[in-house]
């Protein structure tokens, strides 16, 4: 290796050790720059530079993490982890793993980290067997904003259930401070008329136990709730018994308690199975296809050469009074049975009047 020339500042000389080698002295007035550290690692190197990467930045707080090592919040706005759902999504999680981290925090004085977002999948990853999970952990939170970030999460999920928004939104205004409900529905993003009617949920006065455990259960909702107040007693029992059952709708449900309100002696008579059977019954019937019969058979009631009215706002004011007073006559009947022979002759012009009406409201464009 040749030497570099003298004067240049970079020749080695000896300092009278054989082995330690030291650096010459500039010469006064001719200073060079500072070298860089030979083995300093630039983290702009280790940087991904391909199109992939644009727009994308690296988290440092995902983490896989022992499951023994999480715990539930007890704090958490969700209560009810029905066990089927929970066995289904174990079973994903073994065929497929965890797609979707959960978030924790970490409590140093317990050393553990407790459960913002995800208590389902980490109960459901038990069942699968899982050792390890994948989290995002998050900074630490005031106990109000991190209630808030879980409602706020929950409260958009379909299989959270009515009850468990109502005690979560509970929690809430507690960890608020005692604030306004108003305040509490500001900060969850859902009106007031519907905040009330979650809190209704947790009176029992208002949703008797059964109720609040099929809500629980996840066979009910607050809609269903509200239908079944308009009844009280065994008709209420009985149609909560068909909702539960036939898993109606809350506008089956409504249909069903319309027919039963319009049938007092159902209301105050019968018994819960027998309002069970009557709802099944309505429901079959409004289901079953009907066939009108044609037209020219229909103005057979008609007297031969009567000429039919004129539909005029007279005529519209006669026909609602006279709806309104064979209404009040087909519910007496429903109270009253009538004779044999009277429903006999009855029973082809009413069921003439139900089709000429069906006739009528097909035609009508809605």
């Amino acid at each position: 290796m040749s030497l570099p020339p003298a004067g240049s500042g970079d020749d080695i000389r000896s300092n009278g050790q054989e082995g330690e080698p030291t650096m010459s002295v500039p010469a006064k007035g001719n200073v060079r720059p500072p070298r860089p550290k030979r083995f300093a690692v630039v983290a702009d190197l280790l940087k991904d530079t391909s199109t992939r990467a644009a727009g994308v930045e690296d988290m440092m707080n995902a983490k896989q993490i022992r499951r023994d090592r999480i715990v539930p919040d007890p704090d958490q706005p969700r209560k009810t982890f029905p066990q089927e759902s929970l066995e289904e999504l174990a079973t994903s999680l073994k065929s497929r793993g965890m797609l979707q981290p959960i978030a924790v925090r970490y409590d140093r004085a317990a050393d553990h980290y407790i459960i913002i977002h995800g208590e389902r999948r980490w109960r459901a990853s038990g069942i699968a067997g899982l050792e390890t999970l994948p989290a995002i952990v998050r900074e630490e939170q005031e106990a109000g904003e991190r209630l808030i970030d879980q409602l706020m999460e929950n409260i958009q999920r379909e299989d959270l259930n009515d009850l468990d928004r109502a005690d979560g939104l509970s929690h809430l205004k507690e960890a608020m401070g005692g604030v306004a409900w108003e305040r509490v529905a500001e900060a969850v993003g859902i009106g007031r008329t519907r905040l009330f009617q979650l809190l209704d949920l947790r009176d029992e006065r208002k949703t008797p136990e059964p109720e609040q455990k099929a809500i629980r259960q996840g066979e009910l909702t607050e809609k269903h709730i509200r239908v079944l107040r308009r009844l009280s007693g065994p008709s209420r029992e009985g149609l909560r018994r068909v909702m539960i059952a036939d898993k109606l709708s809350a506008k089956e449900a409504d249909l069903a308690a319309d027919a039963l309100v319009q049938n007092p002696a159902m209301l105050i008579n019968a018994t819960p199975e027998q309002v069970a059977e009557a709802v099944r019954r309505i429901r079959a019937e409004s289901r079953a296809p009907r066939t009108p019969e044609p037209r020219i058979n229909l103005r057979g009631l008609v007297t031969g050469g009567t000429e039919l009215p004129a539909i005029d706002d007279a005529a519209l004011q006669d026909l609602q009074v006279s709806a309104e007073r064979l209404l009040r006559y087909f519910l007496a009947m429903t109270t009253e049975p009538l004779d044999p022979a009277q429903a006999k002759r009855l029973r082809p012009l009413i069921r003439r009047l139900r089709d000429t009406a069906d006739l009528y409201l097909d035609s009508v464009k809605e």
